[in-house]
């Protein structure tokens, strides 16, 4: 069953765009015109924007601001009770105020003494740091001073701050045929440390400098400059012009600011970004900087993201997440996740929290993290499959929720355990081991594994995990020497979607087992290192990893080669201790180890133990 999602106000027409949080009250943004608290039947007129209770999902009543646009950003103001709202507007209450205003949430009012610098166009971000404002949208002056698409205002007063003078330039899609889109900024993010600002959109150039869509602003001087050393052209496709301009739709920081994560649209396409959740490194340096992951849809926008510190929360109207080959179809690896999804942020795998928005309309736009739980803006009025009923708004609580399944590694000192020794019969031994010296082996007795139909194992956070040559995982708890009861990890056939029509073509929300499972039974060994599963496979020179989620048990889409010009036609993978890899020759049986760098084995191997055989159908290390 979906999470119960807590109570909200609903929302009863439009879409909401902006979520933010004033004191103890949580205002939203968008282009809705109606709302109703909780579970009340009255109608209320809330012309795009709206404020409520945490808790009770009952509508401030005070507070019914009548803006004559969309709102599109919202930032807690500079003085107690008051929000920073920005959009397409240009009138509050029927006075003219521009396309930036300070309101207080009790009374829908606006404050005089928050005066913005005149914005000859819409504005689509706020972030801010100290007292600086930044902005973002599609304007080209702000205060009668040229700032095309990004700028900067003093926080207190909405003077014009000259500290941002950056101008971007030139449409995405510069082809000459297809979608035209303004110019501008769509979304901007500051991080924590107030150094770097982070902004997308539909540009190509930035003061001159090729940054096409994406661009990191170094803002730690004297004045914000286009970083010299971030640079991409991870999104320089066109994707399909003739539907898309630009396709990036929304980026969160994560909240140490070394990250942030990319959602966007533009149709499947192979080898690129489009239709995908991306992460990059905020700190990295390079002319062509790639991301650190990608999370394929197979043909389906991301658009809200939202970085926490377990979790990056993605919504769109995608249907399935890790799906690398799709193209409006679930594919190899594909996983449900109708609408919404919760993504891990070392590897970008999904995590087991899957409620869904079914139907999922256009897409979640916003989230708002908070030290309650999390807050969603969309344009539909379902949680679950006609579950819970939500309109618009809707909120997980933190409480009665779960951690997230820990991955942490065995090390050494530790035990090695080896099922079906020598690849023969379905016993297990197991032996001490400090990385030098190996203790005497024992035989354990009563585990309820199978071992000589095991396919390699690895052990992390508590669990074992294993392949079988029947061409699935299982995984069991196994602490204290103590093995758990099996079970079959198949998060691509989830119950709760399985067979349910997305309203998409003829597709349905099913999933589909990864291309690995197939081939399960020709796996010699398995290995877990850092969000991947590394394996080797009978008579290939290859050693490969995919990511993986101890969390929902869902293995990667995306094959990687990991091999870094080393043969492995002889090596069966073993475990992992630190930053070491450790391996068995097929031929001789002897335990090998090999630094990794970078996730690749890097240099000679070293010879561990060559006094017994330590060949078997699995083997792994555990406390």
């Amino acid at each position: 069953m979906a999470p119960t999602p807590g109570k909200t106000p609903a929302v009863l027409d439009g879409g909401v765009y902006a979520l933010t949080q004033v004191g103890d009250t949580i205002v939203a943004g968008g282009s809705f015109t109606q709302a109703r608290s909780w579970n009340d039947d009255k109608t209320e007129a809330r012309s795009r924007l709206l404020a409520f209770e945490p808790g009770t999902g009952a509508l401030v009543e005070g507070f019914a601001p009548k803006l004559n646009g969309t709102v599109y950003a919202l930032v807690p103001g500079p003085v107690a009770d008051s929000v920073l709202a920005a959009g397409a507007f240009k009138k509050l209450n029927g006075k003219s105020v521009g396309r930036l205003v300070l309101i207080n949430t009790l009374t829908g009012t606006r404050i005089d003494s928050f005066k913005a610098a005149s914005v000859n166009g819409r504005i689509s971000s706020l972030a801010v740091h100290g007292n600086r404002l930044y902005i973002g949208g599609n304007f080209t002056e702000v205060g009668g001073v040229a700032h095309a698409g990004i700028a900067s205002l003093n926080f207190t007063t909405g003077a014009l701050d000259p500290f941002v003078d950056n101008q971007v330039a030139r449409r995405h899609n510069d082809t000459g045929s297809g979608a035209r889109g303004a110019v501008g900024v769509t979304e901007l993010e500051v991080t924590p440390a107030g150094d770097r600002v982070v902004a997308i959109g539909n540009f190509k150039k930035v003061d001159r400098l090729r940054r096409d869509q994406v661009v990191v602003l170094n803002t730690d001087g004297a004045s914000s400059v286009v970083s010299p050393t971030w640079a991409t052209s991870a999104f320089s496709s066109y994707c399909h012009k003739r539907s898309f301009d630009s396709w990036v739709r929304d980026l969160s920081i994560s909240p140490d600011g070394s990250y942030f994560v990319v959602g966007s649209s533009g149709g499947a396409r192979k080898g690129v970004l489009c239709d995908s959740a991306a992460r990059f490194e905020t700190y990295a340096s390079g002319t062509k900087l790639g991301p650190t992951w990608v999370d394929y849809t197979g043909g389906d926008t991301v658009w809200g993201v939202q970085a926490t510190a377990d979790a990056v929360y993605v919504g769109g109207h995608m249907r399935w997440m890790n799906n690398v080959n799709g193209r409006d179809r679930a594919a190899q690896g594909a996983v449900p996740r109708p609408g919404i999804a919760a993504l891990d942020p070392d590897n970008g795998m999904p995590l087991a929290w899957n409620p869904g928005r079914h139907p999922r309309g256009e897409a979640v736009y916003t989230f708002l993290a908070t030290s309650e739980g999390l807050y969603l803006g969309s344009n539909t009025d379902w949680i679950g499959a006609f579950t819970y009923k939500r309109p618009r708004l809707a909120f997980f609580p933190l409480a009665g929720g779960r951690a997230v399944a820990d991955d942490y590694r065995a090390g050494l000192p530790g035990r090695i355990l080896i099922g079906s020794p020598g690849a023969s019969g379905d016993g297990l031994t197991s032996q001490s081991f400090d990385g030098t010296t190996v203790g005497v082996p024992t035989t354990v007795t009563d585990s309820g594994v199978p071992w000589g139909k095991t396919r390699g194992a690895f052990w992390i956070g508590g669990t074992l995990f294993y392949g079988r040559a029947n061409g699935w995982i299982y995984s069991r708890t196994y602490t204290n020497s103590t093995f758990g009861p099996a079970v079959k990890l198949d998060p691509y056939h989830d119950p709760q979607w399985a067979g349910v029509r997305t309203g998409s073509g003829n597709t349905t929300y099913t999933g589909a087992n990864p291309s690995l499972f197939a081939n399960l039974g020709s796996v010699s060994g398995m290995a877990y290192y850092r969000g991947r599963v590394y394996y080797t496979v009978a008579g290939s020179p290859v050693l490969r990893y995919r990511y993986f989620s101890a969390d929902s048990g869902t293995l990667g889409s995306q094959t990687f080669n990991a091999s870094n010009g080393i043969s492995w036609r002889k090596a069966q993978v073993a475990f992992t201790s630190g930053d070491d890899l450790y391996f068995v020759s097929r031929s001789t049986g002897r335990l090998r180890r090999i630094s990794l760098s970078g996730g690749l084995p890097t240099g000679s191997s070293t010879l561990v133990d060559g006094s017994r055989d330590w060949r078997g159908r699995a083997l792994f290390l555990a406390p």
